[in-house]
């Protein structure tokens, strides 16, 4: 009951939301928002698992086709499965976002960033890894690469297609890892270089510096 009147107070504090989306890429959706949902911070989540504890993340991930949310104080970006109703898909998560907002609902716990692992920066990928190419990459790296680096808590990103090599971010597990050089080489690379001859090799461009739960130190 006091909850519940909390809320209903902190719901008539807040602002109309208007949220307007816009396509970032060809599985990508961009949702600029009128007011801050995330302050001073930066939020990215990759799995359902991971959106335990934000009411927000959860609630978009038992959507179909959500595979990545990265918030940054007055925008979201949200990644679907390739080939999922971009405009059916976004229509969704708007209204995801809305009712959450009209109810008064914290967005991102404190106690939830503050717990989380994922990482605070969020990783830029060029045009040119969006590309046609660049999907076909993804593929193989979901595929046939993401199993095993999941097993050790890791996960990758195609990042850019430059200078005839494929450069790659690595994180989670795989972030700051002694033997994730023996995993590019020896394997990554391997397999993508079967799939896409092309190229010359892969680059990690990961910040190994700053990983905080690697898999082996």
């Amino acid at each position: 009951m006091v909850l519940d009147k909390i809320r209903s107070a902190f719901k008539k504090q807040r602002p109309e939301l208007k949220i307007q989306a816009s396509l970032a890429s060809s599985n990508m959706v961009l949702f600029s928002l009128s007011e801050k949902i995330i302050d001073g911070e930066k939020c990215l989540c990759q799995s359902a698992e991971a959106a335990k504890g934000s009411h927000l993340l959860e609630s978009l991930f038992l959507l179909n086709g959500v595979v990545e949310v990265f918030a940054n104080e007055d925008s979201m970006r949200v990644k679907f499965k390739e080939g999922a109703d971009l405009k059916e898909s976004a229509a969704a998560v708007g209204k995801v976002i809305r009712e959450l907002w009209n109810r008064g609902i914290e967005f991102f716990p404190s106690d939830f960033l503050a717990k989380s692992n994922a990482p605070k920066e969020e990783v830029f990928v060029s045009e040119s890894a969006q590309g046609e190419i660049g999907q076909q990459i993804r593929k193989i790296l979901e595929d046939s690469v993401a199993p095993s680096l999941a097993a050790h808590g890791g996960h990758v990103t195609l990042v850019d297609l430059k200078d005839d090599y494929i450069h790659l971010n690595f994180g989670g597990g795989c972030q700051g890892c002694s033997q994730v050089s023996t995993t590019v080489k020896d394997g990554v690379e391997k397999i993508l270089l079967q799939n896409f001859p092309q190229f010359k090799g892969v680059m990690d461009v990961t910040n190994h510096s700053t990983g905080e739960n690697p898999y082996y130190r």
